[in-house]
């Protein structure tokens, strides 16, 4: 209301040898400007750089955008920009991306939502209208299937270059286990140039209130968003490899035993790049029920650290 209201507060302590403490503390309110003053908030397409890439490189970008979030969740400083900056730092967190971060920028765009988190089943009213399946399934997507791509072109103001160069990170506000990636195309093109094949922009939807979001940013962005990496614990058939290979997908996963031959080559063990055969015949990963692409847990292993490596120098300088 505005209306400012005082009150005095009296703290005694007793019986502390033969002293008795006596503190007053007074204590005035006042609302701040109006009931909602709009300055303290994130307005809708505003955004903030959280990092910024070095000058002389064609940066890669990061956009972090949340759904789910209602007014109260969009203050500045508040639970929509702490969980974008957790998500920031945690995308940093493992080599190569630690090694790299000055080539990247990092934007953080807001939006309001009418419904608080996603829809079990199927959309609540919120910007994205994310929903996902519930139980032990961690699917999750949206339905809203132009609004990524508004804050990247109109928003953000990015060109094709730009786009095709980004990742976007979807916080979705829950504390449900989800966390799923797509692609805005699905065009192939020169592996030699793009680093991937694919000409397209990422999204990697996840729960940015469970405990585990670290893992899940790193597996999701970082391993299928960026790296364009296969799972290492699914039962992908023969042909499913083979055509991801062909546009430059889930090279941390063979159907030939001599594909990682240059890692044995080196020196690298059986903890590092190992030839499990899984549940399908002739598919194998490049680690033993460890790393990222496992579990979520540890670091990305070396064939894909190598993998990631790679497209963070093609993409930026151009090889």
């Amino acid at each position: 209301s505005g209306v400012a209201r005082a009150a005095e507060v009296v703290f005694t302590i007793k019986n502390i040898g033969s002293i008795t403490y006596t503190k007053s503390v007074s204590i005035s309110q006042k609302a701040y400007g109006s009931a909602i003053d709009e300055s303290r908030y994130h307005q809708d397409g505003s955004y903030l750089l959280l990092n910024q890439a070095v000058a002389g490189i064609n940066p890669l970008n990061v956009v972090i955008v949340g759904d789910g979030y209602q007014k109260k969740d969009l203050q500045k400083s508040g639970k929509f920009e702490r969980s974008a900056r957790s998500a920031c730092e945690a995308f940093f967190g493992v080599a190569p991306f630690s090694h790299f971060r000055d080539r990247f920028n990092v934007y953080m765009v807001a939006y309001e939502s009418n419904d608080e988190g996603p829809g079990l089943g199927g959309a609540h009213d919120t910007y994205f209208k994310t929903w996902y399946k519930g139980g032990d399934d961690t699917y999750v997507n949206y339905q809203n299937g132009n609004a990524v791509n508004d804050v990247l072109r109109n928003n953000l103001g990015f060109d094709d270059n730009a786009f095709y160069r980004t990742v976007v990170i979807l916080l979705v506000n829950t504390d449900a286990n989800i966390g799923s990636t797509n692609y805005l195309s699905q065009t192939t093109g020169d592996v030699s140039v793009t680093g991937d094949g694919y000409a397209t922009c990422s999204v990697a939807m996840l729960s940015a209130g469970t405990t585990g979001m670290g893992g899940l940013v790193r597996h999701e962005v970082g391993g299928h968003g960026f790296g364009r990496l296969g799972d290492e614990y699914a039962n992908y058939t023969v042909q499913t490899v083979n055509d991801k290979h062909a546009v430059g997908f889930y090279r941390n996963i063979a159907t030939d035993l001599t594909y990682w031959s240059n890692f044995t080559q080196a020196g690298y063990g059986a903890d590092k790049v190992t030839y499990d055969v899984q549940l399908t015949d002739g598919v194998y990963r490049s680690t033993h029920e460890s790393g990222i692409m496992w579990n979520n847990n540890g670091d990305f292993n070396a064939v894909s650290r190598q993998i990631i490596y790679e497209r963070i120098i093609k993409q930026t300088e151009g090889f």
